[in-house]
């Protein structure tokens, strides 16, 4: 079973190489053109990934807070599409979790998705490039690992006479 992924891009070429690229590593792609489109498909289905052209940044900072917004789409990989190096910081403060900059290498997007695809959207990337990784849902946790009650300090970091 593939991945889901919307992708929001005004622009038909960039439209085409963005799809090309998610569907060589297992994505169904389905493709808006109208922001508000977008936030309807947002709504009322889940994706994996949410594909923002950013070049209107309203519209793009309107489609990440309808994802988060969305209890569908909260957990999903929101992918910016900026131009240049320039747009990058901006993207992030909207809500992007990965970002692409304009132009598309085909090859180099294929390899930094797919090893996204292979982290399994277990980690993001802040600013700076520093990956964070994220632990599993609690649903995913073993059953040693998953909280159980009160948290109970070590025994060494107890106040002396408590017992």
């Amino acid at each position: 079973m593939g991945y889901q992924a919307l992708l929001f891009c005004p622009d038909e070429k960039l439209a085409r190489v963005v799809s090309q690229v998610f569907s060589e590593l297992d994505f169904t792609v389905e493709q808006v053109h109208e922001p508000f489109a977008a936030v309807k498909k947002l709504m009322s289905q889940r994706y994996d990934a949410i594909v923002v052209d950013c070049e209107n940044e309203q519209n793009a900072s309107l489609l990440f807070k309808s994802a988060r917004n969305s209890s569908s789409n909260q957990s999903s990989l929101a992918i910016a599409l900026v131009e240049g190096q320039a747009g990058v910081a901006k993207a992030y403060r909207i809500g992007a979790n990965l970002v692409l900059t304009k132009p598309i290498n085909v090859e180099q997007a294929s390899r930094l998705t797919s090893s996204r695809q292979r982290e399994r959207f277990e980690s993001h990337e802040d600013f700076y490039g520093k990956t964070l990784m994220l632990p599993p849902p609690a649903h995913q946790l073993p059953q040693c690992h998953q909280k159980q009650g009160p948290y109970q300090p070590p025994v060494h970091f107890r106040q002396v006479g408590a017992r």
